[in-house]
């Protein structure tokens, strides 16, 4: 519920978390959102108030944003070499689908939606579930950015030519081909959106 709140980009940063208020719009106990609160400190969602001595939303700034891509893209890459030997036919009819309807779309809203449920599709048959648990984290975190506008979703040629070299390197189970290509394609990718984050405008 709070951690909805935090990763749709409804809690602003810097808001504090005033427990009576939140419980009550939960409607759970205090003691309860008082786990879920620690749970999301730890995952580094919340942090300390120093001045006030409370807990706020944590302000996630451009090289936090970074640092969290670093971690997606190491993770998510390990996660698809992994997978890539179990995709079944129906799994790769699936990524064939998404990423014609990719190629086919030329609006950047579904070109976004069907991006991520690309690459999610990539990580589905990865055995190992200590991974796949760590890795959706990590992927958490990355859509907290992109839901405050810290970075935001694109698409562009490159970005889909890579998404195709990655699929033949999947296809073929060659893992190490495929971990290497996917991180590059995750690296490049948040160096493009932080060119065009900078490319636009300040807001008036």
């Amino acid at each position: 519920m709070l951690e909805d709140l935090i990763l749709s980009g409804r809690a602003k940063p810097g808001s504090r978390i005033i427990e009576e208020d939140l419980a009550r719009e939960f409607g759970i106990s205090r003691s309860s959102l008082r786990e879920a609160i620690v749970g999301l400190e730890q995952a580094g969602y919340i942090t300390r108030d120093g001045k006030k001595n409370g807990r706020i939303i944590r302000t996630l700034s451009l090289e936090d944003a970074r640092e969290r891509y670093q971690v997606y893209a190491i993770l998510e890459s390990e996660a698809v070499a992994a997978a890539c030997p179990y995709a079944t036919p129906g799994d790769i009819e699936k990524l064939d689908g998404l990423l014609e309807r990719m190629n086919a779309t030329a609006k950047e809203k579904d070109y976004q939606f069907l991006n991520l449920e690309f690459h999610t599709q990539l990580a589905r048959p990865c055995p190992n579930r200590a991974l796949v648990e760590v890795y959706g984290n990590a992927f958490k975190q990355v859509r907290w950015a992109w839901a405050l506008g810290v970075i935001t979703l694109s698409e562009s040629a490159d970005s889909r030519s890579e998404h195709a070299r990655v699929l033949t390197a999947y296809k073929a189970r060659d893992r190490e081909t495929v971990q290497k290509l996917h991180r590059a394609h995750i690296e490049a990718g948040f160096e493009r959106l932080v060119a065009q984050a900078l490319e636009k405008p300040p807001k008036r």
